[in-house]
């Protein structure tokens, strides 16, 4: 069983497996259209990542949204082919949801 954490980061959204490190998305045994899912969450997600704490407050219907398309996408890559334990950081709210 694979152990991971999905996150927004820059650039490339973030999968990191805890006893191997960062997975790169698209080699992760993924289907190809919940990579692609992925990385669309991890593009609309980039308006946050650069922001402050307080400017993300003000965003904080968005990020809300935001987390609850990464949290579903966290439970379709535990249901996928490898079995996988995953773990949904927030990146708007800096905390594990």
């Amino acid at each position: 069983m694979r152990y991971l954490t999905l996150s927004a980061d820059y650039i490339d959204p973030s999968l990191r497996e805890e006893s191997e490190g960062h997975l790169v998305i698209d080699r992760a045994g993924l289907p190809v259209d919940l990579v692609a899912r992925i990385v669309a969450w991890n593009a609309d997600y980039q308006v946050v990542v650069p922001l402050g704490l307080s400017e993300r407050r003000s965003l904080a219907g968005h990020i809300d949204e935001l987390d609850a398309r990464g949290m579903s996408l966290a439970a379709e890559i535990e249901r996928a082919p490898a079995p996988s334990r995953v773990r949904y950081y927030s990146e708007g709210w800096l905390t594990y949801l």
